[in-house]
């Protein structure tokens, strides 16, 4: 008989986990998860920061397109009050708790956000464009309608309309008679779009312009002037001269001139005590024809109507169309020469078409869009983009606040509701998305229609949205801002430091001194890039020798002994030396060709106060916290003259 058999527990027994074990293992997954999860707020950061990094050059590379395909309507040049780099406020400013900054001599500048970062280069000089096609706009006038670049505009800052400049002949005509004060020359006619210089290069320069029916020029010019501390070069820009108007002689039917002296005439009413005026820049000698502001057309054909303050738009008399001026080129049409001030640089521009007409939807390059009543980033509620004296701007209701549709084709204003009633909405937007969705106002037709509201007469029209172009001018959150910088399109040879669109050749002053194989710059030009048609210079031995058409960037760095950026030939030429002083001139055809488009934003805050030491060093930290991208391109102006 077998014996039971037994089985042993022992061996196959399993310990269970004691508490400790466990606690030990909680303590080791929950350091693990603690550093795991300090890293992600970290990694959210980088990912973040590169969406808005690729956001940035993404806009800065939407704007420099927009601009190429728009190269009529490129400015001379964009001046402003500080360096590319600069962001901060200066120095002598202070601010009070409502944002308002004043200078040294407490004159209020504006809101801090118009005096720092972008908009601290906002005058826009020379913005060419030819006359647009005569078309009738919602409210029935008829016209060239334009619309500047860089719109809208502040109108607090002068807005100056020229024609084309004129050509400058420096051969007036001889054996002038005067007859009853008037001067002409017997069998002479001369063209209305040319004017005469007489001695140039003295102080005694006149000037001899076309009389007939073309009554106002506007004179620009570099000219030196002697001050109680020295020489001293100043830019006179659009001194307006009234020319009566003239009839031909009865005698020899013959158009008389007008003489303009320039110093006696113009410079000297407008120097202080003490001051002189010495010399022109007979380079820097511009004419144009003044566009005059009218509110009904005659047969003037040098006119326009103000269509829009905030945006700037005009309506160009239909008569200019057509019409062309003689240049080196041959005859050019007549352009439109713009002269204004950008309001913000925040305020940021997509041009659009809509596409999909079933969608009837677009969606704004950035976004969130900033929203009425929240807080801005110095804690101040914010109203809207245009201000209590902008009702158009500022949108029509809290929906559409921060953010505008303009029609290109007319000027008008795209009208978020029925006209007559706030509660027929036919234009919405999501502000966190950046989504427009444009709705049907008409059933009865076909694709979407909308209505559109003139912003003057505030007559409104039903269009068709297929196919027509619109302009959305909006502002996002954390202080988003596409800002161009432009150099100057010609630059002038100076005998002092460069001011504005001018350039110092090394050696060529002995009171200046400076290296002999560089050409020096504003200091606002730095990093620029500029074409010069040619450079006359010698070797180390003495032979002379030439640069054609050669780009230079602009640079500076520390220790240079004339504190302006520069450009130096040897970068062209090793072997140059000095510059050759005898040629006339050294340099020749300085041109700035590139363009800057730079997008800065700032997720940062800040508080205000009643004090002002503390405001300034709150923005100053603020300031700091900037972003920003650039994207420099290279554009041909287009051939409209100015």
């Amino acid at each position: 008989m077998n014996a039971p058999q037994t089985r042993s527990f022992g061996s196959a027994m399993r310990r269970g986990t004691t508490l400790v074990e466990v606690l030990v293992v909680m303590v080791i997954l929950l350091v693990g998860i603690l550093a795991v999860v300090q890293i992600f707020p970290r990694g959210f950061q980088i990912l973040t920061l590169a969406k808005k990094n690729s956001q940035a050059t993404q806009l800065s590379r939407d704007e420099a397109e927009r601009l190429k395909s728009r190269t009529d309507g490129i400015p001379e040049q964009i001046l402003g009050d500080a360096l590319p780099s600069q962001l901060s406020l200066h120095p002598e400013c202070t601010i009070d708790s409502g944002g308002v900054v004043y200078n040294a001599s407490s004159i209020p500048q504006g809101n801090w956000a118009s005096n720092v970062a972008a908009n601290h280069r906002r005058r826009i000089l020379g913005e060419a464009h030819r006359v647009p096609a005569p078309r009738r706009l919602t409210n029935g006038t008829f016209g060239g309608l334009l619309i500047p670049t860089f719109g809208p505009i502040d109108p607090a800052a002068a807005y100056i309309v020229n024609s084309s400049d004129l050509a400058k002949n420096s051969n007036p005509p001889q054996d002038l008679a005067r007859i009853s004060g008037r001067l002409y020359r017997s069998g002479f006619t001369y063209s209305p779009f040319e004017y005469f210089v007489q001695d140039p290069s003295n102080p005694t320069v006149a000037l001899y312009l076309p009389t007939g029916p073309i009554t106002l020029f506007r004179v620009s010019f570099y000219a030196l002037i002697q001050t109680a501390s020295g020489v001293e070069k100043r830019y006179f820009r659009n001194f307006e001269v009234p020319v009566a108007l003239t009839p031909p002689d009865a005698a020899s039917g013959n158009q008389p001139f007008h003489r303009v002296e320039l110093n006696a005439d113009l410079v000297a009413p407008v120097l202080a005590v003490g001051e002189s005026f010495i010399a022109l820049n007979p380079d820097s000698l511009k004419v144009a024809r003044a566009m005059r502001s009218v509110s009904v057309f005659s047969d003037n054909p040098f006119e326009y109507i103000p269509v829009d303050d905030t945006l700037g738009t005009i309506l160009v008399n239909p008569l200019t169309n057509g019409l062309t001026v003689p240049t080196t080129n041959g005859r050019q049409p007549v352009g439109v020469v713009l002269d204004y001030t950008v309001r913000d640089w925040r305020m940021l521009r997509s041009d659009f078409r809509i596409t999909n007409i079933e969608q009837g939807q677009f969606r704004l390059p950035l976004a969130p869009l900033k929203v009425t009543g929240q807080n801005g980033p110095d804690g101040l509620r914010l109203t809207s983009m245009g201000g209590a004296d902008d009702p158009i701007l500022e949108g029509q209701t809290d929906q559409t606040s921060f953010l505008t549709i303009v029609d290109l084709e007319t000027g008008s204003y795209v009208c978020e509701h029925r006209p007559g009633t706030k509660a027929d909405i036919t234009v919405t937007v999501n502000k966190s998305l950046g989504l427009i969705n444009f709705l049907d106002t008409n059933a009865t037709r076909d694709n979407i229609q909308i209505f559109l509201i003139d912003p003057v007469s505030g007559a409104n029209r039903e269009v068709d949205i297929e196919g027509r172009a619109f302009r959305a001018v909006y502002m996002a959150k954390e202080e988003w801002a596409v800002q161009v910088i432009k150099p100057a399109s010609q630059y002038f040879a100076s005998p002092i430091l460069p001011a504005a669109g001018e350039f110092y050749i090394g050696g060529s002053s002995s009171n200046l001194g400076g290296s002999t194989t560089r050409i020096y710059f504003p200091a606002e030009d730095v990093e620029q890039k500029v074409t010069i048609s040619e450079i006359h210079y010698l070797d180390g031995g003495g032979n002379r020798r030439t640069l054609s058409g050669k780009d230079f960037v602009i640079r500076n760095d520390a220790g240079n002994v004339i504190p302006r950026p520069y450009i130096d030939i040897r970068d062209a030429d090793s072997a140059a030396v000095t510059f050759a002083y005898d040629a006339a001139p050294a340099v020749r055809g300085v041109k700035g060709g590139s363009i800057s488009v730079r997008t800065l934003w700032n997720p940062d805050s800040f508080g205000l106060s009643a004090s002002s030491p503390d405001n300034v060093r709150a923005l100053e930290r603020f300031i700091r916290g900037y972003r920003r991208t650039t994207v420099q391109t290279f554009i041909e102006r287009g051939e409209v003259q100015n």
